[in-house]
């Protein structure tokens, strides 16, 4: 351990702490995940898994490996207060490891904003990110969130897609771990 890691836990050490531990995630990724393009939606806490995917795909391009692109849909509070690592963000766009970033920031404007907006504005790039194989990685807080994402997701394949309703869409995606869903409470 590094002597700022060292320093960390003896501080942490002298305090009454509860104990503190790390989880597997429940993301199930295929043996070509890298080559496959993502649909990242982290609202709050939920872009943390969502960036690891993100670093993990960039530290492997600046190495010349060929990744698939990532559309990111993040949403929080306030940009000034909740847009943390923006510039890593910034970074992971310029060598395109990810192609878009959406940012809803609920607070910032009279009218609020949420990533199901953009989810919705953005359905001819998501439907044919779809069509082109692509995961869709739902991660953040398990309240309300995920339903109004999914229904996001089902209007936006019902306006882009003859024939065939986003429902079933959604489900056979959701039985091919085409969707997954991770969240907390």
């Amino acid at each position: 351990l590094s002597p700022v890691c060292l320093g960390s836990l003896r501080r942490a050490a002298s305090i009454n702490a509860e104990y503190m531990g790390l989880e597997k995630g429940s993301f199930e990724l295929p043996k070509d995940f890298l080559n496959r393009p993502l649909i990242l939606v982290g609202p709050g806490t939920g872009i943390a898994p969502c960036r690891s995917f993100c670093q993990q795909r960039h530290a492997l391009k600046l190495k010349g490996r060929d990744v698939a692109p990532a559309v990111v849909f993040f949403g929080n509070r306030n940009r000034l207060k909740d847009f943390l690592h923006e510039s890593d963000w910034e970074d992971m766009k310029k060598s395109s490891t990810v192609s878009h970033m959406f940012t809803a920031f609920s607070r910032d404007q009279d009218e609020k904003v949420y990533v199901t907006n953009h989810i919705r504005e953005q359905r001819e790039l998501v439907t044919g990110l779809l069509n082109s194989n692509a995961m869709v990685l739902v991660a953040g807080a398990s309240g309300q969130m995920p339903r109004d994402v999914r229904a996001a997701l089902v209007d936006t394949i019902d306006d882009q897609v003859a024939g065939r309703s986003g429902e079933a869409i959604i489900k056979q995606l959701e039985r091919t771990y085409r969707y997954q869903s991770e969240t907390w409470g």
